[in-house]
């Protein structure tokens, strides 16, 4: 599911199967369908602006990110940690309903939210050329390599090495 539509339609799904495990009583489940609705959608909307969004860092910070363009970014930042809560909550199941109910319409809200800004969201949601770091070519990282392979192994220890060593170390060295 690489592309923005399967996201987006698997935000709905998720958000919709919240609810109904959250009404048949299962808040953990409710809990990370909810957390799941709402990072397919992030997904779906980076990977419109050609961002592919593959780990779970990079999920909280585009969400983030996203939030700065609603009409109340504390808000929405505020309801992506209730979100991150009920997502904490399938493991630890520690959240009482009333939480997970609300997580649950955090969810909800803040998906609305999110797509009431979407048209203002840049075109392009890659990092700046100036944050990243130029990519090595293959032949460079294959010299690299070959480089750590085959350079001589240090036979002294940093115990040994005088540039580390404390004054008292070198004072017992010296005659």
């Amino acid at each position: 599911m690489a592309n923005a539509r399967g996201h987006g339609r698997t935000s709905e799904r998720l958000i919709r199967q919240a609810r109904e495990e959250f009404d048949k009583g299962d808040p953990l489940q409710a809990s990370e369908k909810a957390w799941g609705s709402v990072a397919h959608y992030v997904k779906g909307a980076a990977r419109k602006r050609g961002k592919r969004l593959r780990s779970h860092e990079s999920v909280v910070k585009m969400a983030e990110r996203l939030a700065e363009f609603t009409d109340d970014p504390e808000k929405q930042r505020r309801r992506f940690r209730s979100v991150t809560a009920l997502h904490r909550n399938f493991y630890e199941n520690e959240a009482g309903l009333e939480s997970v109910e609300e997580g649950i319409e955090d969810a909800a809200e803040l998906i609305a939210a999110l797509k009431r800004a979407e048209p203002d969201f840049p075109e392009s949601l890659r990092s700046s050329p100036q944050s990243r770091k130029p990519r090595k070519s293959e032949q460079q990282r294959r010299m690299d390599e070959l480089k750590r392979k085959y350079a001589p192994k240090k036979t002294r220890s940093r115990r040994d090495d005088p540039s580390v060593m404390t004054q008292a170390q070198l004072d017992r060295l010296l005659p």
